[in-house]
């Protein structure tokens, strides 16, 4: 009997875009969409996501009646020629800071008194300040040179000199944001480079799955008595099917003798959103299956039981019969996108 052993999940936000005449990679530090309004964020204090009734658009605010807000994105290690884009509200003011050891790239938006709103650029030897209603800045780093753009009009702004070139940022902090006109809508960063920290899992993860797969005891998995074997048998995750990268991937193991056989459905759970569903081995990424439409199937998959159909005809299933490995299981949308479900069971 094959044992469906152990799982993972990820809600991806980077994408791989066209940059400087090479690939690079974009990183969506906000990721709003992930969160639903009025919770806090992980990387945040005193800071909440706030949602517009009219646009469905989500932003981050500061926390009412809580101290200063602020942001930390730790190990994002940028290199490389690097874009950042700011957006926020005309009446915010806050500081963004990245920063590479002792030497750092500061950013701030502020309003005088008067009303009128400034940006102003500095490092640790040069600063500049421009008078500007823009509210979404694009910050350009390449070489000995740091420029500011109005990313809306696509228009120079200012620029200053860096003290030393071709650095690698480590962390970004945004902090003063202090009060109700403070509003962050947009923090991306595009880079020639980017290599966020391993964490404890990704460190191991590909040794510990091969490891888990050829030996299951040495993972926790063990045989009970007679016979018997405790096994996983359901996985399923819950979250916002946005398409590309922040498409949903739901990793799953299978371990033992014999063959397992698996079902893996996909609902979408807002109006309108149409799911598909495809499954690869990991990590060479090889083919095994998809469907967008479970009252369709193609081979390898087969008809699905009467026990297991879905409620919508655009939703998404698949009956497979799978040898041991590690594979991953993407639910992604069609042209409208918005909250899904993905689930794995093991069928004895």
């Amino acid at each position: 009997m094959k044992q469906l052993m152990r799982c993972w999940f990820l809600s991806t936000v980077f994408l791989v875009c066209l940059f400087g005449g090479r690939a690079a990679i974009a990183l969506d530090l906000l990721n709003v969409s992930a969160y639903s309004e009025g919770a806090p964020v992980p990387y945040g204090k005193n800071v909440v996501v706030i949602q517009s009734e009219v646009t469905g658009k989500k932003w981050l605010v500061h926390q009412p009646g809580a101290k200063d807000g602020s942001l930390k994105f730790s190990g994002l290690n940028v290199s490389g020629d690097i874009e950042m884009v700011v957006e926020v509200s005309y009446k915010t003011s806050l500081e963004l800071k990245l920063i590479s050891g002792a030497n750092y790239i500061k950013l701030s938006h502020y309003q005088l008194s008067g009303g009128s709103t400034y940006w102003k650029m500095s490092d640790v030897n040069d600063s500049t300040i421009v008078r500007t209603t823009a509210k979404t800045v694009k910050l350009s780093i390449s070489g000995y040179t740091a420029k500011l753009y109005d990313e809306e009009e696509d228009e120079f702004l200012t620029k200053i000199t860096l003290v030393e070139p071709f650095l690698t940022y480590s962390d970004l902090e945004v902090e003063r944001i202090n009060d109700d006109n403070d509003e962050l809508h947009q923090l991306t960063i595009t880079a020639g480079g980017i290599t966020p920290p391993a964490t404890e899992f990704d460190k191991g993860v590909q040794a510990g799955i091969q490891q888990c797969v050829a030996t299951p005891a040495s993972c926790g998995i063990v045989s009970g008595g007679s016979g018997s074997a405790i096994k996983l048998i359901n996985i399923s995750t819950r979250a916002s099917v946005l398409g590309g990268a922040n498409d949903v991937i739901s990793g799953f193991i299978i371990s033992g003798t014999g063959s397992q056989k698996v079902i893996l459905r996909g609902w979408g759970l807002a109006v309108g959103v149409d799911v598909a569903l495809n499954v690869q081995k990991y990590p060479s990424g090889d083919f095994v299956a998809n469907n967008n439409n479970w009252q369709s199937q193609t081979a390898p998959g087969i008809a699905i039981p009467a026990q297991w159909t879905m409620p919508q005809v655009t939703d998404s299933a698949l009956l497979l019969t799978l040898p041991a490995g590690a594979y991953t299981a993407t639910l992604s949308a069609g042209i409208t996108k918005g909250m899904g479900l993905i689930g794995v069971d093991a069928i004895d």
